[in-house]
């Protein structure tokens, strides 16, 4: 069964003006590199909302929703590539659909790099 998942790497300091909500699930950060954490790192990956990661690919909050009054309206993106497309402008964001495609937003470019 193919899930979704919307990952952000910020940019610097965390602007936290552009989330509604984040949640950490312990106090420990879990890795992406870590065999042992893999079952949890997908739940967490998979669930509503997005995931922030370290440079060093810890999950450091995850269930970020982001505030919808910053984003930007028109053209026939989706909610979640609507939140991708900003969170990129801060640092990178990556969404992956459900129908197995991944879009990668990097900066203001409007057009994202699809692989």
């Amino acid at each position: 069964r193919r899930q979704s998942s919307l990952m952000w790497l910020p940019r610097g300091d965390l602007d936290q003006s552009i989330l509604v909500s984040r949640h950490r699930l312990t106090d420990v950060p879990l890795s992406l590199r870590e065999p042992s954490h893999a079952p949890t790192v997908s739940r967490t990956l998979t669930s509503d909302g997005a995931t922030i990661l370290a440079p060093n690919m810890t999950i450091t909050a995850y269930g970020c929703i982001v505030d919808s009054s910053k984003l930007e309206r028109g053209g026939v993106r989706g909610a979640g590539e609507s939140a991708a497309a900003l969170l990129g402008r801060g640092g990178l964001a990556i969404k992956v659909s459900q129908d197995g495609s991944v879009k990668v937003f990097l900066g203001s470019d409007a057009v994202p790099l699809l692989l």
